[in-house]
């Protein structure tokens, strides 16, 4: 009995603080000025596209720049990888190494057995992501990451975001 009593005394202390804890997170998230967030708590609420406006005009230019080199080397690899994709197993696998090495994960889950359902599910993936692009949804709502690159991470390696 005396366990039980432990147990449940324990259990309320433990709701008790993570209450007080949520508490005081949601008032942190609505009061603080943080820098560069959308609504100051961990860039929370939407996506801040583009320069931060603490930025001088050459800062903003070089920025800009950065964001154009990355947007068009991001697209070769995405055209490169359909093409891969296209061409068949052999060629997908080849680029796949080429780009994450010889024991990337990804080519232990997809096999020669595999590739063809792999590809029906990225040709599936392609078409939405043209529909939502016609609907005037570009980016938004694809995947789990939200267009952003923040998905599960099955293109990793095709874009190299430390390359300068």
């Amino acid at each position: 009995m005396k366990n039980n009593s432990l147990i449940i005394a324990s259990a309320a202390a433990l709701v008790s603080i993570v209450a007080v804890s949520g508490i005081a997170l949601s008032t942190f998230a609505s009061t603080t000025d943080a820098p560069n967030t959308a609504n100051g708590f961990m860039g929370g609420g939407r996506h801040v596209r583009g320069p931060a406006q603490n930025l001088t005009d050459e800062q903003k230019t070089a920025f800009e720049a950065k964001r154009t080199e990355f947007e068009a080397t991001r697209e070769a690899k995405r055209a490169e990888m359909e093409t891969a994709m296209q061409s068949g197993f052999d060629a997908w696998s080849a680029l796949v190494k080429k780009n994450q090495g010889d024991t990337a994960p990804i080519l232990q889950t997809i096999t020669a057995d595999k590739f063809a359902k792999f590809k029906e599910g990225h040709d599936l993936m392609s078409q939405g992501r043209k529909i939502m692009d016609d609907l005037g949804l570009k980016g938004e709502g694809m995947g789990m990451g939200g267009g952003r690159g923040h998905g599960m991470g099955f293109g990793r390696g095709m874009m190299d975001f430390d390359n300068d």
